[in-house]
């Protein structure tokens, strides 16, 4: 796979089965928020990266194509919203945190998060991808 694609899909898979473990466990166990706060280093870890090696090679291919440029500003704007519901979440609740809206919190979380991932992998991860195979041919 081109560049860091790979990584960052790897990179997802780990989210999303944290995600599932943690509802498998509980929210409410020991071992179920472990997990839950565990999530924000990897998310950190992955937006770092995609900051790092995803972001500039698309900013790239957008000074040439205004598709790829429209597609970014979308998903960097979105970004924006993704993030502060995920700091919200994790500066709102510590792993003493119990109840229904905590509970409801983590459920908003976890749709933030699959939306996030399913249009990052469907829509801008191919568009990096031909970014890349575009500059590989110039």
């Amino acid at each position: 796979m081109p560049g860091h694609l790979e990584e960052f899909q790897k990179d997802h898979l780990q989210i999303q089965e944290a995600v599932r473990l943690v509802k498998e466990k509980g929210i409410s166990t020991r071992e179920g928020k472990e997990l839950l706060f565990s999530i924000k280093d990897m998310l950190v870890k992955h937006l770092k990266s995609e900051d790092t090696y995803l972001y500039p090679v698309l900013r790239e291919a957008g000074k040439s194509d205004i598709q790829i440029l429209n597609t970014m500003n979308v998903f960097m704007k979105d970004m924006d919203t993704v993030v502060k519901q995920v700091e919200d979440f994790y500066a709102k609740y510590t792993a003493e945190s119990s109840g229904f809206d905590f509970a409801r919190s983590f459920g908003a979380l976890c749709a933030v998060l699959t939306n996030r991932i399913n249009r990052e992998e469907s829509i801008l991860y191919k568009e990096y991808e031909n970014s890349l195979q575009k500059t590989e041919k110039t």
